[in-house]
């Protein structure tokens, strides 16, 4: 019976990791699109400095339980999204990095880029972006 239990309670936390892992990737997609949206309103000119405030303050009216859309997290939101965004350097290191493992997979398995490699080095540029 033991055993049965534990197959359940294993159901339980499989589900669980499942149920984080989404939710932690719905996050990451809104936050950024919701950058985008920063983005290209406060390049256009069409949104300024104030309008950020506003649309945190908007936010704190409508949701006053959610936490993250502060000013300052909207405009890291927009930060994300610049940083991520297709035409990024980032986003042009994840295309060569992806490509070259590819390539490499294809060339010979033996000597192919590991995952831990390619995430070290978007890790490394990463910070050298932040520094």
């Amino acid at each position: 019976m033991d055993t049965d239990f534990q197959h359940i309670v294993q159901l339980i936390e499989s589900a669980k990791e499942r149920v984080y892992v989404k939710t932690n990737s719905e996050l990451v997609a809104l936050y950024f699109n919701v950058g985008n949206i920063l983005s290209d309103k406060i390049s256009k000119g069409v949104w300024g400095d104030k309008t950020m405030t506003a649309l945190a303050d908007f936010i704190h009216t409508k949701m006053p339980n959610l936490s993250g859309f502060n000013r300052r997290g909207l405009y890291r939101m927009k930060q994300f999204y610049e940083i991520h965004a297709v035409n990024s350097e980032v986003f042009k290191l994840w295309e060569e990095l992806f490509f070259s493992v590819e390539r490499t997979e294809k060339q010979d398995s033996s000597n192919c880029v590991t995952v831990g490699d390619t995430i070290s080095k978007s890790i490394s540029f990463i910070w050298k972006m932040y520094s």
